[in-house]
């Protein structure tokens, strides 16, 4: 890995409400480089999303970091006040969410959300935020600009507002952009494109990059690293060229065989692989093993004993007693 920009270790998020407190996110370690880009998967429900909302300490009501260490550039995340949070956020730590039907401001048009963070920020006079915002819509390939400034957001398709709101992200040139699942909207040839720009705007602006996504093929296309999230924790982190290619983790391998493949024409079989049973709700969690009650690959420790994550070396990481037991 490059030098750290981004350190997190055993980070915990816990839920608050009616029925007590449960824990969202437990024991989250992981690190990314300046510059480099890292795949985070998993089902619904396992943690992504809280993830990305604690990195930036945005976490909605009800939900807050419990323990744990982040730092930013070597800065503590969790020491920062509420003032210099705010500077970091959209300056430093930028995010793209998953629909920006609901992240962008219906009643603001566009060159004005594009323009704002440049305005709060970087100090920039509005005229030349709002040259700035023309250049960063030219840069996410948005068709006429200069009318795109003075339009509201429901009147663009949803691939262009999801450009728009990379165009937001952007504004003022961030170390580290999270996008959380960006091309679950969109349909398969706009995923592409999207996913080209996300990879061009990288190489030109230089930024760090955690894609979160349910599709290992995005995963495969665009990051360098990749962490698979069970249950709130990573069970299997390392190279994405090592994950796709020599999966260590149960769960992982039931990911990798439930994606559709391409079939040559009289094949046998035409159906997808499933990974049976349902995934853990928090609160809820079995004991051991949080993935032991669907795998195959079970064994006494698994429904006993928490695996910890086994260091493989070269930043692979793998939590599951085979490793112990077999060096699978």
């Amino acid at each position: 890995m490059t030098a750290p920009l981004l350190e997190i270790e055993d980070l915990a998020v816990d839920a608050t409400g009616s029925a007590g407190t449960v824990r969202i996110l437990d024991g989250v370690s992981i690190g990314l480089g300046e510059g480099e880009t890292l795949g985070v998967v998993g089902e619904s429900g396992s943690g992504k999303s809280t993830l990305a909302a604690a990195i930036p300490r945005l976490l909605g009501p009800g939900l807050a970091i419990s323990a744990g260490r982040m730092r930013l550039a070597g800065e503590d995340v969790m020491a920062m006040t509420p003032a210099r949070l705010r500077r970091m956020r959209g300056a430093e730590v930028a995010t793209i969410l998953q629909d920006p039907l609901h992240s962008l401001t219906p009643w603001l048009r566009i060159g004005t959300q594009v323009a704002e963070p440049a305005v709060v920020h970087d100090r920039l006079s509005w005229k030349a935020a709002q040259a700035r915002a023309l250049d960063l819509l030219r840069g996410v390939w948005i068709p006429e600009p200069e009318r795109r400034l003075r339009s509201y957001p429901h009147e663009m398709s949803g691939g262009m507002r999801q450009r728009v709101a990379g165009a937001v992200a952007l504004s003022c040139a961030p170390r580290l952009l999270i996008a959380d699942e960006p091309t679950t909207a969109l349909d398969p040839t706009i995923q592409l494109q999207y996913l080209d720009l996300l990879k061009s705007l990288q190489r030109e602006h230089g930024f760090a990059l955690i894609l979160i996504t349910h599709d290992l093929g995005v995963v495969a296309r665009t990051c360098q690293r990749v962490g698979v999230m069970y249950g709130g924790r990573f069970v299997e982190i390392g190279t994405t060229a090592e994950v796709m290619e020599r999966p260590r983790h149960p769960y992982t391998r039931g990911l990798i065989a439930s994606m559709p493949r391409l079939r040559s024409a009289g094949s046998r079989s035409d159906r997808l692989a499933i990974i049976p049973g349902q995934p853990p709700v928090p609160g809820q969690m079995p004991p051991g093993c949080r993935f032991h009650p669907r795998c195959a690959q079970r064994f006494e420790p698994c429904d006993r004993d928490s695996p910890p994550a086994f260091d493989l070396g070269s930043d692979r990481r793998v939590a599951c007693w085979l490793e112990r037991a077999f060096g699978t």
